[in-house]
């Protein structure tokens, strides 16, 4: 049984107009999260723009979080960096404010050849948090690995003891049947618009950036999915998808922000590489939002 049943949101990095950090507004998501449902939050990740933040920035946002989230709402935060140094820094840094879970992504700049490359990266950083637990973090559409997710894991297993599991956010079924059959470990489902295929193979916990949003049309469809209403689950599935594809053509970052704000959080805008949506843009795509009657305040 997997120590988180249910949704992680992987919170948006709150911003002010001029583009800094907007700690205050994480007391609101904490909020938002704690009263929609969700069992904890996966932060400084792929929807966090990891990596248009300093380091410093990400120890703030990670201190914030636990300090907001209390001791009934865990934190899993990911440490990963392509500077090696920088990403144990981080990972020291996160187990000494108390998170309860580390994640790593694997470097994507210069290319990870094998999964045992992949593992001894990992190893320095995992190490740099004690005995907190690590989940790999495969996200090959970003990083352009395709190391099998199940192969890095099982080295993870034999040569990292702190090895508790993955986020896997590829959706390729084959790999996370495979790592489902890894006793002990927790696999973390990372595709949201896929969430039916991640329950039908076993994954008990998810993580994903339209939880910010829709969290309790997610777990809406959870429960039609335990309940065995199969046609239920499949067209809250189908509104989901919709969701996503309504905020394809903008940019899902962009998109998620403005979104935010049907939730009663303003989360302000987007760092470079990304821009702000136009307000026309805006209009059309919250437009679309509105009319799959997904988003709850």
């Amino acid at each position: 049984m997997s120590k988180f049943k249910g949704f992680m949101p992987a919170p948006l990095t709150p911003m002010s107009a001029d583009g800094a950090l907007a700690l205050d507004v994480i007391a609101l998501q904490a909020e938002y999260f704690k009263r929609a449902g969700a069992v904890g939050v996966f932060i400084n990740g792929t929807t966090a723009e990891w990596s248009s933040l300093t380091v410093n920035e990400r120890k703030a946002i990670t201190q914030e979080w636990v300090t907001q989230a209390g001791s009934d709402f865990p934190v899993i935060a990911h440490v990963g960096h392509h500077c090696h140094a920088d990403a144990m820094e981080l990972a020291e840094h996160a187990a000494s404010v108390g998170v309860v879970g580390i994640s790593v992504v694997a470097p994507s700049y210069f290319n990870m050849e094998s999964a045992q490359m992949i593992v001894d990266w990992c190893k320095p950083i995992a190490a740099a948090a004690g005995n907190l637990p690590f989940y790999y973090y495969d996200l090959p559409v970003l990083t352009g690995i395709s190391i099998p997710i199940d192969e890095v894991l099982a080295l993870c297993i034999e040569q990292i003891p702190t090895t508790a599991g993955v986020k896997h956010s590829a959706p390729n079924p084959l790999t996370l049947q495979r790592c489902v059959r890894m006793e002990g470990m927790e696999v973390f489902w990372g595709s949201d618009e896929n969430i039916l295929l991640g329950l039908s193979f076993g994954a008990t916990g998810a993580i994903g950036s339209t939880y910010n949003v829709a969290l309790p049309h997610y777990r809406k469809l959870v429960e039609a999915y335990e309940a065995g209403d199969i046609d239920s689950a499949r067209e809250l599935q189908g509104q989901a998808l919709k969701m996503v594809e309504v905020m394809l053509p903008y940019g899902v970052m962009p998109c998620l922000k403005e979104v935010q704000q049907l939730t009663g959080i303003n989360i302000g805008g987007v760092r470079q590489p990304f821009t702000s949506l136009s307000e026309s843009d805006t209009a059309a795509m919250l437009k679309g939002i509105k009319a799959l009657n997904i988003i709850e305040s």
